[in-house]
């Protein structure tokens, strides 16, 4: 799998971070899911 660097809002990131705490899972994959 390749790596991708993106800039996004703090507040974004933020959001992203609870919810891969709620899913049980991390920041990367609930990019991935959103991007999919």
């Amino acid at each position: 799998m390749s790596n991708l660097t993106i800039t996004i809002d703090d507040e974004l990131l933020r959001a992203a971070r609870v919810k891969a705490v709620q899913q049980g899972t991390s920041v990367n994959e609930v990019c991935r899911q959103a991007i999919a």
